[in-house]
């Protein structure tokens, strides 16, 4: 189901700060990671996936409410 109300918090707006970018990316070196994907791509999915981890988004069972004046509500449960 999509829905679309703007941006939504937990969207991955807001990148890695450099310390982040840095720690990955010696990661990235030491683990010969540069031999399956490229930096920007190896930090982004360590990123999402730390992210995942620490429940940063939303999980099954979460509920989502959005309403708008106007045009009522909606009422959606995250599930598999």
């Amino acid at each position: 189901m999509n829905i679309l109300t703007g941006t939504p918090a937990g969207v991955v707006y807001n990148t890695p700060d450099w310390v982040y970018q840095t720690t990955k990316g010696v990661k990235w070196l030491a683990t010969l990671s540069f031999l399956d994907y490229g930096p920007v791509d190896y930090i982004l999915e360590q990123y999402i996936e730390e992210s995942f981890e620490a429940e940063n988004y939303l999980q099954l069972g979460d509920n989502v409410k959005l309403s708008a004046t106007y045009l009522g509500t909606i009422e959606v449960d995250v599930v598999e």
